[in-house]
């Protein structure tokens, strides 16, 4: 699976977020003077992990991140994305914390969506 695949899916599960524009690929994108209030979802991906042998690099391993902003610790949201992710056989971590600068929730999770092949 890739990061657009896992976008798509998750805009079909959360749909009431979707129609309300609060997941993002990515990055955050608002017109100039546009809020976003919380909670929103923001996909990214991380780091990628080349396995290569003989001058050749055989398959990618991307580390991938659903970021999750909100304002309350929205613990039933919480456990929507983390039964979205068990379903799907999507391993993953889960990081929570407190972001003053911006007076939100801060959940990372880190999401492994496995290697992808390298095209020749």
């Amino acid at each position: 699976m890739t990061i657009e695949q896992l976008f798509e899916q998750m805009v079909d599960a959360f749909p009431e977020m979707a129609e309300d524009g609060k997941i993002f690929f990515d990055h955050v994108d608002v017109e100039e003077g546009e809020e976003i209030l919380p909670p929103y979802i923001v996909l990214t991906e991380t780091q990628t992990d080349p396995f290569f042998a003989d001058n050749t690099t055989y398959y990618l391993t991307v580390l991938n991140e659903v970021h999750l902003y909100a304002i309350e610790y929205d613990l039933p949201l919480m456990q929507n994305i983390e039964e979205f992710l068990n379903v799907r056989n999507i391993p993953f971590t889960r990081n929570t914390e407190w972001l003053d600068e911006i007076a939100e929730w801060l959940t990372v999770y880190g999401v492994n969506l496995g290697p992808s092949e390298v095209e020749s």
